[in-house]
């Protein structure tokens, strides 16, 4: 499972890498593109790069005082494009349920006015 910090990484990475192959990136550049609300520094970002190279979301062929030749394996793109996905149907989930909102104030009311319709007719 990828924590929310790594998985803003495997999304620099992806955008980074976005032809497919492998692509010589600095550390700097990394730490660059990161959210300042993270406050990631070499040595968090160094973390998580051997955390996503272990367990499969990346290939890192080799890593120089710094510069990181990285590529995305199908299993880290496929995170990140899932994750995306999963940010953008958050937005119309309180939408979708608005549809059903209704239905039960339409239902609701069109029950109390029989009721009361039946009550004005005298059938209590």
């Amino acid at each position: 499972m990828v924590d929310e910090r790594t998985r803003e990484l495997l999304k620099i990475i992806n955008e980074k890498c976005s032809f497919g192959g492998y692509q010589v990136i600095a550390l700097d550049e990394l730490i660059e593109e990161f959210p300042a609300r993270y406050c990631a520094d070499k040595d968090l970002v160094r973390q998580m790069i051997n955390y996503l190279s272990a367990d499969g979301y990346i290939s890192v062929r080799y890593d120089r005082d710094g510069d990181f030749c990285l590529a995305l394996t199908p299993k880290g793109r496929f995170t990140t494009e899932n994750f995306v996905a999963v940010k953008n149907n958050k937005k119309f989930r309180i939408t979708d349920l608005l549809v059903y909102f209704f239905q039960f104030l339409v239902v609701f009311s069109a029950v109390f006015l029989a009721l009361f319709a039946f009550k004005l007719v005298g059938g209590f």
